[in-house]
């Protein structure tokens, strides 16, 4: 028996999509998992409205037999179409197709479908033994999209509003949202560094800001949920959006930010009323626009910036130069930051706030929209009066709001920006622990918690990594398992030699019924020593949606009824015991 350190967690994780198939199955030795894309992303297609797909992923067997040989399986992909309302099936649009593990050890798989269709797609992968024909022995699907990614910039009316300000009157459908619009449901306003790994979920009408987010400063829906819908209707694409707007902001805020400068808005500097320190708040708001494009424009592509600000410059008196060469700065600096200089940006024409609107702020937009080639004609929204409070859009006034983004987008063309290649990473069959090691060349490495710089590009346990280029651009691998080598024990690295072992020997971890019966589940867990124990349920992204337990417990047995936030039939796929930052996930028994 292993000794223990003093304070680990025992996370369950529940992988709706990973497992949702696996729950109809026999429960085999094997599990697949498809770890890119990101589950539910949409990546920029390009003018030829196709786009070259990598996925990735892993197989790999229980625990409990890693030791078993290799069996000589077979691997297929193959990608249906989904109808854009509702995610239903619509048609094959690839059949099984054989793919290969390029790590057959460690069961890595990587491949890359050229010319994908524009869409709105299923991707599922399966093991067989004897072909497409034969017994499947695993299996894993994601959801994915080719399609159009939108960064949004500006004020209020891009932005939303916030608590006990009127929010629930900001957010408007007359029905549900379509199933192909995706947003990253994260709360990261001026924050300064890159944000978490990219939790995509449909985007949906929802009234409470703490639940729902577009990240990562939106607090809701607002008039993209409908601009999604209406480009699906009008383009037969999906969308995704990433909102960088902050309210209350004027040009001149943007420009500063962009300069670097501590800035004042809203009645206080920087950003405090979002809980930024004055060192944090140096650079804002423009901050948060350069990190989505160093990150999520990196990683999914873009077709386009959208702006919509101006009511604070009414407010402001801000002349039509004035105006003008603000936005040209902030605009310049976004695509210096980003790379190229033929980043495209579409500039509403807002002005309107308390009932007055400035001639001289749309003028000074009119003026920079004919000055700049790859500026093009956003809404002219002065005259949606539809408003809460004289400035605010609101409830009919978004869809007509909608309406207008996307007659204006479509009515110029965009340059458009693919995905970047996802650095991949192998595991060093031949290392202590076998170390998983990326592609070398970049100038940074992080691994999983991005507040912790790695000291190489070499580590152990299982993870993904974040990696920073020369120019400053961050991209993700994708995520990498260190479970159940097939015919290969991992051999311990000195800081990991406290996680070998089986699940059956150090925890007895268990949960019952599996899938879970309406409504609830029970867990079982072994402790050898006293320690600090937090049990966690996360979603398939690893992001926590409830703590069960949270303390300090002495050794011994431990059960616990889960209630909340459970779907009957749920099924849990793996269980994850974390010490120190090193992970290890074990089939959950039944």
């Amino acid at each position: 028996m292993k000794t223990f350190k003093t304070y680990f967690s025992i996370s369950i994780i529940f992988t709706a999509l990973l497992c949702s198939f696996a729950a109809s199955l026999p429960a085999y030795a094997y599990t697949m998992a498809i770890t890119w894309p990101i589950n539910r992303a949409v990546m920029q297609r390009n003018t030829n409205n196709k786009a070259n797909i990598y996925f990735a992923g892993q197989f790999f067997n229980d625990p409990t037999s890693e030791t078993d040989p290799c069996p000589a399986f077979s691997f297929y992909y193959k990608v249906e179409r989904l109808k854009l309302s509702d995610g239903s099936y619509q048609m094959d649009q690839i059949d099984w197709t054989p793919f290969y593990l390029y790590n057959t050890s460690a069961g890595l798989f990587g491949n890359t479908i050229s010319n994908l269709d524009a869409g709105w797609y299923d991707l599922k992968v399966m093991a067989t033994s004897g072909g497409v024909g034969g017994a499947m022995f695993a299996f894993a699907t994601i959801r994915f999209g080719v399609g159009d990614v939108f960064i949004i910039a500006g004020q209020s009316n891009a932005q939303s509003k916030g608590f006990k300000d009127g929010f629930d009157k900001n957010t408007y459908l007359t029905s549900d949202a379509y199933d192909c619009v995706s947003v990253h449901n994260f709360n990261g306003a001026c924050q300064k560094t890159i944000w978490s790994y990219p939790n995509m979920v449909k985007l949906i009408p929802q009234i409470e800001p703490s639940l729902f987010r577009v990240g990562p400063s939106g607090f809701n829906s607002l008039c993209w949920a409908p601009l999604g819908k209406e480009i699906a209707d009008n383009q037969q694409v999906p969308t995704a959006f990433f909102n960088t707007a902050i309210g209350g902001t004027s040009v001149l805020n943007w420009e500063e930010g962009a300069k670097g400068l501590l800035t004042q808005f809203a009645g206080n500097y920087g950003c405090f009323h979002y809980g930024t320190s004055m060192a944090d708040a140096v650079g804002q708001p423009y901050l948060t626009l350069k990190n989505a494009l160093k990150f999520y424009a990196k990683i999914f592509g873009i077709k386009a910036v959208l702006w919509h600000q101006g009511e604070a410059d009414t407010q402001a008196g801000t002349s039509a130069a004035n105006y003008q060469s603000r936005l040209q700065y902030v605009i310049n600096k976004s695509r210096t930051d980003f790379g190229s200089q033929n980043l495209t940006w579409y500039v509403s024409r807002a002005s309107l706030t308390n009932g007055a609107t400035s001639a001289n702020v749309i003028s000074g937009q009119n003026n920079l929209i004919n000055a700049d080639p790859n500026v093009h004609p956003g809404p002219q929204t002065d005259g949606i009066n539809v408003r809460q409070d004289g400035t605010h859009i609101y409830m009919s006034g978004l869809t007509q709001h909608a309406t207008l983004w996307r007659t204006a987008i479509y009515a110029t063309p965009s340059t458009l920006f693919s995905a970047a290649v996802a650095p991949t990473s192998n595991f060093i069959m031949n290392s202590p622990g076998y170390s998983l090691q990326t592609v070398a060349g970049y100038s940074e490495y992080r691994w999983n918690d991005f507040s912790a710089p790695a000291a190489s590009h070499i580590t152990t346990g299982d993870g993904f990594c974040y990696v920073k280029d020369v120019n400053g651009n961050w991209y993700l691998s994708p995520k990498y398992l260190r479970t159940g080598f097939c015919g290969l024990v991992p051999e311990a690295s000195p800081n990991e030699s406290s996680l070998i072992g089986s699940s059956e020997d150090q925890y007895l971890l268990k949960v019952s019924p599996n899938p879970s019966q309406p409504g609830q589940a029970n867990i079982t867990f072994r402790i050898n020593q006293a320690g600090n124990v937090r049990v966690s349920i996360l979603d398939e992204t690893g992001h926590t949606i409830d703590h069960i337990a949270d303390g300090r417990y002495n050794a011994g047995n431990f059960e616990y009824r889960i209630q909340k936030r459970l779907r009957p039939g749920t099924y849990f796929c793996h269980l994850q015991v974390e010490m120190v930052g090193i992970t290890r996930r074990f089939f959950v028994a039944e």
